[in-house]
């Protein structure tokens, strides 16, 4: 995402990008201080985000701050495309049975399922 000042500081301001989510994925890659100057003020500056992988389904939400000394705080929300779907996985797609028998096969989840 891009930030930038709608008026020029008296002197240089940085803006501090944080995540305030307890636990979030999602990391600032770069830029987690932005440098402005009354020179710059209106220059759009990026920053950039990935996030971790994890093992289970859920796209997590989190807020991201940007803050400074003497401006009011302004909050990014996130929302985490997962590429982990949940569904079944089995050992045996084909089984053979015998007739007056039994038997057995194992499965699992393909991904941690979301617990409330």
């Amino acid at each position: 995402f891009l930030v930038r000042l709608d008026q020029p500081p008296t002197n240089g301001i940085v803006v501090s990008v944080t995540n305030t989510t307890p636990g979030s994925e999602v990391r600032v890659s770069n830029a987690a201080s932005l440098a402005f100057t009354p020179a710059n003020f209106s220059t759009w500056q990026a920053v950039t985000l990935s996030v971790v992988h994890d093992v289970d389904a859920v796209s997590d939400t989190s807020t991201l701050r940007c803050s400074a000394t003497g401006l009011d705080p302004v909050d990014v929300t996130t929302i985490e495309t997962d590429d982990d779907t949940l569904h079944i996985e089995l050992a045996n797609q084909v089984m053979r049975v015998p007739e007056g028998g039994g038997t057995s096969t194992w499965l699992r989840l393909s991904a941690k399922p979301l617990t409330r």
